[in-house]
């Protein structure tokens, strides 16, 4: 009897605790869309760049004897592809700044601002296609020409 009704409180104290705790309902944010833009949203040779300031050059064409950054606009998500003159190359990123945005969720990252460095190119005139692929296999690409000049000496 005495076992009993060790059982019987033990039950009665677990029941107790589980109909007196909190409902909590998890709501989770929606899925992140796929890439949606994808632009060069400004460039920079080094000296414009050590001053933090991003130009947007007409047909994106720049003209330059060192290295130049380009800082692209990424709004949704996607893998991102740089190729040189139909070669695939990675640059370094010097840079990255995510973009956000309020929503009933908080504070949700909905893109990024990304800056590349271009160096170590032969002089002369470059292709530089920039690209992100999202979701459902969509690509958007912007291109960049980057005409590599040799320094001046005196």
């Amino acid at each position: 009897m005495k076992h009993l009704v060790k059982l019987f409180s033990v039950l009665t104290l677990a029941i107790g605790i589980l109909l007196s705790m909190p409902v909590t309902n998890a709501n989770a944010a929606p899925a992140a869309p796929g890439v949606y833009y994808f632009g060069v949203d400004g460039m920079a040779t080094q000296e414009a760049f050590n001053k933090g300031k991003f130009i947007q050059y007409p047909g994106n064409k720049i003209e330059a004897s060192g290295p130049i950054y380009i800082k692209v606009k990424q709004l949704g998500y996607g893998s991102r592809f740089i190729n040189v003159d139909k070669v695939s190359t990675d640059f370094k990123e010097v840079n990255r700044e995510a973009i956000t945005e309020y929503s009933s969720y908080g504070t949700v990252v909905i893109g990024w601002y990304i800056t590349y460095k271009v160096d170590n190119l032969a002089d002369g005139t470059h292709n530089i296609e920039l690209g992100c692929i999202g979701n459902m296999g969509k690509v958007i690409r912007t291109n960049v020409t980057f005409n590599k000049i040799a320094p001046i000496t005196p």
